[in-house]
């Protein structure tokens, strides 16, 4: 198809992601197109569906789409917090492929946006730093320190503060076999259970149900 056409079949709210998925994996015309329209594009169908295909298509294939980590970190800037998640899910996503260790350059970048202006980028960013946990164990302390710290420094109302709290549990869950100081983890967590927040509450006791030996 033409540029033309597929833009405007992406734009349709239809659209057949997975054909997109499977055809970005072979085609790097087709990948670079596809990232300028996520990145470029003013319709939000147009971008947030081209979103839809990097981020799952970056997810089993992050080497291909390693040589745009520039543009998926310029994306942390944007005014639209659409864009700055989109940025967020995609350095987390690279992050697997990252073999020159570009996000320890710019991990104090990514986590000042566990305190963004918009809430949900906040979450997003806390979400997608479970990827990073993973992939980039050298920044574990890092990481866990901030989000331990994110409990009592952050200025969002309280009941989202306690939701944010939630998502670091989470977090915090996917790398707790893996941390050395798991007290340090199980600690922070055990002050949760009183959480005003019903989900935190519950997050708070499942992690200890879970992990307590």
């Amino acid at each position: 198809m033409e540029t033309k056409e597929i833009i405007r079949d992406i734009a349709d709210k239809n659209f057949d992601k997975f054909k997109y998925v499977e055809q970005i994996q072979f085609d790097e015309e087709l990948r670079d197109l596809i990232i300028d329209q996520m990145i470029s594009n003013k319709n939000i169908m147009v971008y947030y569906h081209c979103y839809d295909i990097v981020s799952e298509a970056s997810c089993s294939r992050p080497e291909l789409f390693y040589k745009y980590w520039n543009s998926c970190l310029n994306l942390l800037n944007y005014e639209n917090s659409y864009h700055r998640d989109i940025g967020l899910t995609l350095i987390a996503n690279l992050s697997k492929s990252d073999e020159n260790n570009l996000i320890i350059e710019v991990i104090d970048e990514y986590l000042e946006h566990a305190q963004d202006d918009k809430f949900m980028t906040s979450r997003c960013c806390i979400k997608n730093s479970s990827k990073i946990l993973l992939n980039k164990p050298e920044l574990m302390n890092k990481i866990i320190v901030h989000f331990i710290n994110l409990a009592d420094s952050c200025n969002y109302p309280v009941k989202q503060k306690e939701l944010l709290i939630s998502d670091i549990i989470e977090a915090f869950d996917t790398i707790y076999d893996k941390y050395d100081n798991k007290e340090e983890l199980m600690s922070f967590v055990r002050d949760k259970t009183k959480s005003v927040s019903p989900k935190t509450r519950k997050a708070a006791k499942e992690f200890i149900l879970k992990h307590q030996r």
